[in-house]
């Protein structure tokens, strides 16, 4: 988490409260300059500080610090429900699944996931990417789109990042060139994130194309590139 004092005591409580407790809960401070680690610190967790500036990067060294395999990754804005812990846990036993993403950055894995599949990358939309790695390589991936609340809205111009790093991953992926606008994150975020994808097709001298292979999927593209639209939206 990086600054977030205003929402740190809720988010802590929901995780106290969580039907399955953890184990051990490791809370990462990136960079934070208000009274994050002051509430931290008053908790019974481990506390880690580091100087990323970069989301992913503080979640591996989260990875790293804890003492188990069986991870489950929490949001330093986010309320989860008090079955989100036991829920992940069930699905990826009884699916065998590799992960499990409740939604976004939420999710469960174990550290073996990680070394077969890689870690994190560093892009802003690290989540995608993992998702989209996995499954390439063979891994089974399940997203539940639990419920949640959301406390705090990411800044615009991390949605614009979110775009950019969505245009690099469509054509590595053969994902639609775009994805949908308004349906779940709000309209300013979605089309933050929507200019930063055409920014990014247009440095790499896409845009033209991108712009006909949208065309071409409405018509009805491949039935594998069509089940890809829901994988993502801005948060």
């Amino acid at each position: 988490m990086h600054n977030e004092a205003s929402v740190l005591e809720s988010v802590l409580d929901a995780i106290e409260s969580q039907d399955r407790p953890v184990d051990e809960l490791v809370v990462v401070l990136d960079r934070c300059t208000d009274r994050s680690e002051t509430i931290a610190r008053s908790r019974q967790c481990i506390t880690q500080l580091v100087d990323y500036g970069n989301t992913a990067s503080s979640v591996m060294a989260g990875v790293r610090r804890s003492r188990h395999d069986l991870l489950v990754l929490f949001d330093g804005n986010t309320l989860v429900p008090a079955r989100y812990v036991g829920e992940l846990l069930r699905v990826l036993g009884d699916r065998t699944a590799d992960v499990v993403e409740w939604h976004g950055g939420m999710m469960a894995l174990r550290k073996t996931a990680l070394e077969r599949f890689g870690g994190f990358s560093s892009r802003y939309l690290w989540t995608l990417e993992y998702f989209l790695r996995v499954r390439e390589l063979g891994g089974t991936v399940v997203r539940l789109n639990g419920d949640h609340v959301r406390l705090k809205p990411s800044p615009l111009a991390r949605s614009l990042r979110y775009g950019l790093d969505y245009a690099d991953l469509a054509e590595r992926y053969g994902l639609p060139p775009y994805f949908r606008v308004g349906t779940k994150s709000g309209w300013a975020p979605d089309l933050a994130a929507l200019a930063g994808a055409v920014v990014g097709h247009a440095r790499h001298g896409r845009l033209l194309a991108s712009m006909a292979s949208l065309s071409a999927y409405y018509r009805g593209g491949p039935p594998d590139r069509r089940s890809q639209t829901t994988l993502w939206s801005p948060r």
